[in-house]
């Protein structure tokens, strides 16, 4: 069973399928259900209306009904046995109970406000009750009850948004739903910043466990819910997981996942970066089972995570990273009775690790999907974790931790002289094929550490000279490699072979030279094609703002800013920004970033050049160093950024990157910045 959403007039539809049209609006959501063997249609059915309309989370009852959510602009999106027939707002969350041949509705409903809300996941019970979480914001202050806000049940552990949040701020919400479509309780889930329920799962008993990302930090009202023996969130965009009881009375469970640790070491100590839970699962006993993605500054990277908690979220497991040195998203979990986990995401990490006899062995473009089958993670009483974008496995096991400065010195070599390089990239994926099992009778006997250290130490000094010009480096080792590859092809042809030392030369020559010519080839066609920058596709059309001065204009080949004036001083400036498609407004988050830590102002951060916009992140925010293509959309040199979409800056990039990458109609940024004292909102609407 799938949905998703399509811009397709000729989408595959069985021909008795409840709808067998495109509604219209851009792109439908869609629900699909395959065979077993996924060879043929059991059917196929459009689901939206005039609008833009997206399918984001699907799941099914014992006897096969399909549930379905996800967001919907459409005033005429298909509704039956609603318990709100209209559209709230400009986007609601919408419910939808599909019968088991796909065509008919048993029930359908929008579910939302005045403001923008999206339901992103869905689970039933064993009663057909269907189980919502998602996003909801308030539209303007002052957010009121039913029917301008989003509808909520009384006796839930938060019928009303907490005191002091600002309009366009994201709460989660967790929904349930009878059988037959009525509203059983309704509950909004979060603090005074950004808020967003991800996934959601159900027990045997009714209870729902969701997770998602909150900003929302310190103690309750203001700070997102936990429950006692946890600590409060600390305001970063952090993972969380809570339990509702059946009732959506009592918040049961509540913490922070403890992500960013590596072998229970913080990997980057001075500046707490976004993580995000996308998906959960239960296994047979109650251990709850999340996953997601995390940030790292140095190296930039993301890397996808799975940890398991005990049924009483006290034990959580170590990290189990999965991912390569690219960027890797987890965006689906299942677990299976015998507590394997399934996970599935998208990466870029040409060295992801695969297995042998693996449908696609190798990265075969930009972004790839890929699937995991984990066996061997468990909660902390002997679990065990992979170090996803580490992995320099013998020098860690020798200095022993991936945080020494040695193994910091060699990762960065891997970075920037090596995994640039098709070449580099296919040595790298080899050693981290061969070298676990070394490392392993390394970490085992401290006398091979002391001669392991000593070995490494002209290796690491070679590797910090290189990091001086990480590209001429690269020109040097290769130039090494061939000449040491025709110095052995020279002494067997000349000693077992009986070749002539003039022609055994000249045979090497030419071995050096094509070794050269395949690896400069090979990286050529690596680089000939990048993805085209977010900057050389940004036009801009803009009119001079309150001053009179004039924004510069980009480079531009296809993407246009408008600039359309707030009304008055109560409504912010907005900017309508065109992309051309969908795929290509979303770089990856490796090759957007150029990343080093620094002080600025008394204060530890990280100095970030990008293609749109230079600055120094703190925990004060983000100052902007150089604006570039930012100043089309109302943003000046020394602006300081507090907040994106209710989030910090760091997370709420991550969160809106995550959200465009799985929903097209994601596509409205807000912005808020101090400008001298003044605090000033921006709002970017992608289209």
């Amino acid at each position: 069973y799938v949905t998703g959403f399509t811009a397709s007039t000729d989408f595959p539809t069985s021909p008795v399928a409840f709808q067998t049209v495109f509604g219209g609006g851009g792109f439908d959501a869609f629900v699909v259900k395959l065979n077993p063997t996924g060879s043929g249609l059991v059917y196929g059915t459009y689901l939206g209306g005039s609008g833009p309309d997206v399918g984001l989370g699907i799941t099914i009852d014992i006897l096969g009904n399909a549930y379905v959510t996800g967001g919907t602009r459409s005033a005429n999106f298909p509704t039956f046995g609603a318990f709100q027939g209209t559209l709230g707002g400009g986007r609601d969350a919408f419910v939808t109970k599909l019968n088991v041949t796909g065509t008919a509705l048993t029930y359908s409903t929008y579910l939302g406000g005045a403001g923008t809300d999206v339901g992103n996941a869905i689970a039933t019970d064993g009663t057909g009750a269907a189980y919502i979480t998602g996003s909801t914001t308030c539209a303007s202050l002052p957010c009121v009850l039913p029917p301008a806000d989003f509808p909520t049940t009384a006796g839930v552990v938060q019928a009303t948004r907490p005191v002091g949040e600002a309009a366009g701020v994201t709460d989660a919400f967790v929904t349930k739903l009878t059988p037959a479509g009525a509203l059983s309780y309704s509950t909004f889930l979060g603090g005074t910043s950004g808020d967003e329920g991800l996934a959601i799962t159900v027990d045997g008993g009714g209870n729902a466990y969701v997770t998602g990302g909150t900003s929302s930090g310190g103690a309750p009202p203001a700070g997102f819910p936990v429950t006692v023996g946890f600590a409060n969130f600390t305001g970063a965009t952090q993972a969380f997981l809570t339990k509702l009881n059946a009732t959506a009375t009592v918040i049961a469970l509540s913490r922070p996942v403890p992500t960013g640790t590596l072998n229970s070491v913080l990997r980057d100590p001075d500046l707490a970066l976004p993580s995000v839970s996308t998906s959960i699962g239960l296994d047979a006993v109650g251990n709850v089972y999340v996953s997601g993605s995390e940030t790292r500054a140095a190296p930039r990277l993301t890397d996808a995570f799975i940890i398991v908690f005990d049924p009483a979220f006290t034990s959580p497991s170590a990290e189990f990273f999965v991912g390569g040195t690219g960027d890797d998203f987890g965006l689906a979990l299942a677990v299976d009775a015998a507590g394997n986990v399934f996970l599935a995401g998208e990466t870029t990490s040409g060295d992801f690790p695969f297995t042998p006899g693996a449908v696609q062995a190798a990265l075969g473009g930009g972004t790839d999907g890929f699937a995991v089958k984990v066996t061997e993670v468990t909660t902390a009483t002997g679990g065990r974790s992979s170090s996803g974008g580490i992995k320099c496995f013998i020098a860690t096991a020798a200095f022993g931790s991936p945080l020494a400065r040695e193994v910091v010195t060699l990762r960065t070599f891997r970075d920037r002289v090596l995994v640039p390089h098709a070449a580099g990239r296919a040595f790298v994926a080899a050693y981290y094929r061969v070298s676990p099992p070394f490392a392993g009778v390394v970490a085992r006997h401290e006398s091979l550490k002391v001669v392991t250290r000593a070995a490494l130490r002209p290796v690491i000094w070679t590797a910090h000279v290189a990091l001086v010009s990480p590209r001429l480096a690269f020109v040097v080792l290769v130039g090494a490699v061939s000449a040491l590859v025709a110095l052995l092809a020279a002494v067997v042809l000349v000693s077992y072979r009986g070749v002539g030392r003039r022609r055994a030369a000249v045979i090497a020559f030419a071995i050096a030279a094509a070794f050269t010519v395949a690896i400069g080839l090979l990286d050529r066609a690596t680089h000939q094609s990048p993805r085209p920058s977010v900057q050389a596709d940004i036009d801009a059309v803009h009119s001079s703002d309150h001053g009179g001065r004039t924004t510069p204009q980009p480079t531009a080949l296809g993407r246009r800013v408008v600039r359309r004036p707030g009304a008055g001083t109560s409504e912010p400036e907005r900017y309508d920004i065109d992309v051309r498609s969908f795929a290509d407004r979303l770089p990856t988050l490796t090759g957007a970033l150029k990343i080093r830590p620094t002080f600025f102002s008394g204060r530890f951060g990280y100095e970030i050049e990008s293609e749109l916009v230079d600055g120094i992140l703190t925990a004060d925010g983000l100052t902007i160093t150089n604006p570039k293509s930012a100043t089309t959309v109302g943003i000046e040199a020394n602006d300081r950024i507090l907040a994106v979409n209710g989030h910090g800056p760091a997370g709420g990039v991550f969160m809106a990157f995550l959200n465009m990458r799985r929903d097209p109609d994601s596509n409205t940024v807000q912005v808020q910045l101090d400008r001298g004292g003044t605090i000033m909102q921006r709002t970017l609407v992608l289209r």
